[in-house]
């Protein structure tokens, strides 16, 4: 799978914790956006393609689960989310 064209977005509080994400997936071919929290994700997914989320479940404010079903019922409904 060719993943030079795929764009990972990554929910994060801990921006060290998405720092390290990024560097493994973009060794894997991944484009990464690391956002610190929801309210920045849904500016990323509005501007940029974005492939696939990864959301940490315990973010200040709009947890990782409460922004999943935002999204599943959003026009980003299509977007495969991971709750980590």
């Amino acid at each position: 799978m060719d993943n030079n064209n795929k764009t990972i977005l990554y929910i994060d509080d801990d921006y060290q914790a998405g720092l390290l994400c990024k560097v493994f997936l973009e060794k894997a071919g991944f484009r990464v956006e690391i956002v610190l929290n929801t309210i920045d994700a849904r500016k990323v997914l509005a501007e940029k393609n974005i492939d696939m989320v990864i959301t940490d479940v315990g973010l200040p404010g709009e947890n990782g689960i409460d922004f999943y079903k935002w999204m599943t019922q959003s026009e980003y409904k299509e977007i495969p989310v991971l709750i980590v």
